[in-house]
């Protein structure tokens, strides 16, 4: 058995893994996926209290000792990502087509969000679910840090998905936001940027259905 703190030192010694956890997960962000089939098919949500089975070691990483006991782990080395070169010369080009207005711009999207269903499927040769689990996992860490660092800066969070939050408050606890997050540095892949501002209205009805109203529009 260990703890959230010696997973992060082992991480920051290169190694990551799968650990079977039991979690109290008190946060009214909850942060561990949970499967469940439901209606004849399986989706995915996120409980509170108390929780027990396997996730990968950045998952554990948010959590402090107090709330997670790690009862077994398998870990080996990180390697580097397979992808990068290829998402950012993608994102390059996204980004170009996206500026000029052209609806190539969705295409690449599509392609970008095509690789993370190739090595998630559950039964085929490209097939890669671990890689998948922390494809996922990084990005709920990242989102998850955001939130947080925003509601420390006194922000309210409105909304989230899966690479974007909404907040509301005071301009300069958003410019404190900005740069704790270093918002717009350097412009690459999977750096924060702010796509709206100004916003007076924000109205959510569902995941990915909203609406928000910008000088009166």
């Amino acid at each position: 058995k260990t703890t959230p703190s010696e997973v992060r030192k082992l991480y920051r010694k290169g190694y990551a893994g799968l650990c079977k956890v039991r979690a109290i997960e008190t946060s009214l962000y909850p942060r561990l996926p949970v499967r469940v089939r439901t209606k004849g098919e399986e989706i995915t949500f996120y409980p509170r209290g108390e929780i027990e089975g396997w996730f990968t070691s950045v998952d554990v990483m948010t959590f402090s000792d107090e709330e997670c006991e790690v009862i077994e782990g398998l870990f080996y080395p990180l390697m580097k990502s397979p992808f990068v070169k290829y998402i950012s010369r993608l994102y390059a080009v996204r980004r170009i087509f996206k500026r000029e207005g052209k609806k190539a711009e969705k295409v690449v999207k599509g392609i970008m969000n095509v690789l993370y269903g190739l090595v998630s499927k559950k039964e085929s040769y490209s097939s890669n679910r671990i890689l998948g689990a922390f494809i996922t996992a990084y990005q709920r860490a990242r989102l998850y840090h955001a939130i947080t660092t925003a509601e420390r800066c006194s922000l309210i969070v409105l909304y989230c998905d899966t690479d974007s939050i909404w907040v509301s408050g005071k301009e300069e606890r958003k410019a404190e936001l900005e740069k704790l997050l270093r918002v717009g540095k350097g412009g690459k892949f999977g750096n924060w940027e702010v796509r709206e501002s100004g916003v007076s209205r924000f109205k959510c009805f569902r995941p990915k259905a909203y609406e928000y109203e910008v000088g009166g529009r």
